[in-house]
């Protein structure tokens, strides 16, 4: 299969430079005041950073930056062309909200364009995405608003995706599909479910779908088994494959029995199993564990993409799937409802101002 070709189209939205030229004259201005006032600049320590400085009221701009354009945007096809304008719209929508307008406290990032999924057949949807980083204001050596890129958080809006969940086990499937934990609910906010990620468990879901078509499918104890040893068994001959002749009998000796140790009982336990129990949905506590099933309610339920999820007689350019993800980071979430602790991350609040704000119908036009 051919990959769908990369970067088809950016918008580049850059909030809140701390550079004074990069804001509007009036911004410029009223953004000194404040600074004469003593009003922006504030102590948000922490426990483990005492002497942070954060600056909740850096006045910002929106900018965006559109590529490619012209001849460039003219070569592409006309179903391409409709489907980046789909994405463009919903840029445009975000760009409205009262958290832009003017941002503060922080700096946006959005990246609009088409990459990422490579290996994608020329008759699947396009896919494409929004990637909204939120970065904050902290104070430079100079006592001054810089960004701290190292602490943004994100928001990112993938469009038609197959891969997607940060639940990943580390574990495929023969067909390339990510075994994965369940989302789970985690809450409802404006109109939407958040679903959270039972690995990391500090990323947070939306998923916005079209149809009956469920998204996820349960993977079958069978599954999960047969893709586990052929995983081990690959890592296995690997490291057999990247013996020098020189390795002694004692090292190959060791190997092999390591290989029977991680791989024998998983093939007995398969053996043993009923029909009924080969078609049951696997659940894994530890997947460190030599046998990691465990049994239904005694972890987390396993799934993988549906494979028949997209409706694929429906032209390139339809948007049949958006998938948010909210990147808090640092902090686990799973009883842990905002506001957040941590008072210095300027861009966590303003990321769930954000999720707030948006009117997630308007966000799923697009998709009509």
């Amino acid at each position: 299969m051919k990959s769908v070709g990369m970067s088809a189209l950016w918008i580049i939205a850059v909030i809140g430079f701390t550079s004074v030229l990069a804001l509007s004259d009036a911004a410029a201005q009223d953004t000194a005041e404040m600074e004469n006032r003593g009003g922006i600049r504030q102590s948000c320590a922490t426990a483990t950073n005492p002497d942070l400085v954060c600056f909740p009221n850096q006045v910002g701009v929106w900018k965006e930056i559109d590529e490619p354009t012209g001849a460039q945007l003219a070569r592409l096809p006309a179903g391409q062309r409709l489907f980046l304008s789909k994405i463009q719209r919903t840029a445009s929508i975000l760009s409205r909200l009262k958290v832009f307008n003017p941002p503060m406290g922080f700096s946006a990032e959005a990246r609009v364009n088409q990459c990422c999924e490579w290996g994608r057949s020329e008759t699947a949807p396009y896919f494409g995405r929004i990637w909204l980083k939120f970065l904050w204001f902290g104070a430079g050596s100079n006592g001054k608003p810089m960004l701290e890129p190292e602490w943004s958080r994100d928001a990112e809006f993938l469009f038609n995706p197959t891969d997607f969940w940060d639940g990943s086990l580390q574990l495929d499937l023969a067909d390339g599909r990510h075994v994965a934990y369940a989302p789970r609910e985690w809450g409802h906010v404006n109109g939407i479910t958040l679903y959270l990620n039972q690995r990391d468990r500090d990323n947070l879901y939306i998923f916005i779908t079209k149809g009956s078509r469920p998204l996820w499918v349960p993977l079958t104890r069978e599954q999960y088994l047969i893709a586990l040893i052929r995983k081990r068994e690959a890592e296995f001959a690997k490291d057999e494959a990247e013996m020098s002749p020189e390795e002694d009998a004692g090292s190959r000796q060791a190997l092999a029995q390591g290989r029977a140790a991680m791989v024998a009982p998983l093939r007995s336990q398969l053996r043993a199993m009923s029909a009924q129990e080969r078609t049951s949905q696997a659940w894994v506590d530890n997947p460190s564990e030599i046998s990691p099933l465990v049994a239904a309610g005694a972890g987390r339920p396993l799934v993988v993409f549906n494979p028949d999820y997209f409706d694929r007689p429906r032209p390139r350019s339809d948007i049949q799937l958006i998938v948010v993800r909210l990147t808090f980071g640092g902090q686990k979430l799973d009883d842990i409802p905002p506001p957040f602790d941590d008072p210095s991350q300027v861009s966590r609040h303003r990321l769930w101002e954000f999720v707030r704000e948006v009117d997630w119908q308007q966000v799923a036009v697009v998709m009509d």
